[in-house]
């Protein structure tokens, strides 16, 4: 996005660098991030999701590593992207119809003990729902209230007792409070832009990614593959974890043998990396995507099969 159409910004050290990362949502749902800097981070802009009027949060939602950037936008699809720009898997959920209203801003707190934040959002029927990681609905959510509610939670420990407390406000005049299990967290993006004095400041830094695969290599199998396949759009995405920082070449044949298209990334280590198919002139049928990674150190490879179908 531009700053023009930026409405929203979050600061939140992503990697545990000791450096602060300025991260941006602009109003359709595209999302930009810089350094301490004023340098634009590698894997952004994002595309868009759609139209946003309300703000972002920060925080760690696959409870490993970097921090992990959280917004909804106003058709009610929740986004959550990993600190290079990629999504997480399984995101963005859109959630079913009536189910979240408009302008409505997560609130990224761990309601089952997990380790990891969930993603906490209003519902427009009443009550909050709470997606874990995976972007499912966590055990014993949604909770329910009579009556619609504001756009925003809030999370905390209310009577000291060392468990998370949520609350959200109905709009019948009344606040509403469920006491959870889980222990409550010293900090983290609690309510509406982060704490009570609206800094969008994350004060809990991320830290340096992790191997998430614990496979031996620099570009693990288990790890490459495409969505959606079969693709029936304009795009197909290659999605691989590398275990190195890499350069990455994606070469796709037909099956008689003929090459289509050649791609070309960069890849960041113990994270996810993505590269973009336009597959909009291309026929039906299946592919082949051979992957191609190198870096300082060493080289993989990896073989994936994606479908075209018109």
């Amino acid at each position: 996005p531009t700053l023009e159409d930026a409405f929203s910004l979050a600061v939140a050290d992503l990697e545990g660098d000791g450096a602060p990362e300025i991260v941006v949502l602009s109003k359709q749902g595209a999302v930009d991030a810089f350094d301490h800097n004023g340098n634009r981070l590698d894997g952004f802009p994002t595309r868009s999701f759609g139209p946003c009027s309300a703000p972002l949060a920060l925080g760690n939602v696959n409870g490993r590593g970097p921090l992990e950037i959280a917004f909804v936008t106003d058709n009610g699809t929740a986004v959550v992207l990993q600190h290079n720009g990629v999504l997480l898997d399984n995101w963005p959920v859109a959630v079913r119809t009536g189910e979240t209203s408009a302008s409505t801003t997560p609130v990224l707190v761990d309601v089952n003990g997990d380790g990891a934040c969930d993603v906490v959002l209003p519902t427009q029927s009443g009550g909050l729902l709470a997606l874990a990681a995976d972007g499912k609905p966590v055990a014993g959510f949604p909770l329910a209230t009579s009556v619609h509610t504001t756009p925003s939670a809030a999370a905390g420990d209310l009577d000291a007792d060392g468990k998370v407390e949520l609350v959200v406000a109905g709009k019948d005049g009344f606040l509403y409070a469920w006491k959870l299990d889980a222990a409550a967290p010293p900090a983290g993006w609690l309510q509406f832009k982060g704490d009570a004095q609206h800094t969008a400041r994350n004060q809990n830094a991320g830290s340096s990614p992790e191997n998430p695969t614990n496979a031996a290599g620099l570009l693990p199998l288990s790890r490459a593959y495409c969505y959606p396949n079969p693709t029936a759009g304009d795009r197909a995405t290659i999605r691989f974890t590398l275990t190195d920082e890499a350069d990455v070449t994606v070469r796709i044949y037909d099956l008689a043998g003929a090459k289509v298209a050649e791609l070309r990334t960069h890849g960041q280590r113990y994270t996810d990396n993505e590269v973009v198919w336009d597959v909009s002139a291309v026929a039906s049928g299946v592919y082949l995507a051979k992957l191609e990674a190198r870096s300082a150190h060493s080289t993989g490879t990896a073989l994936i099969k994606i479908a075209v179908t018109k």
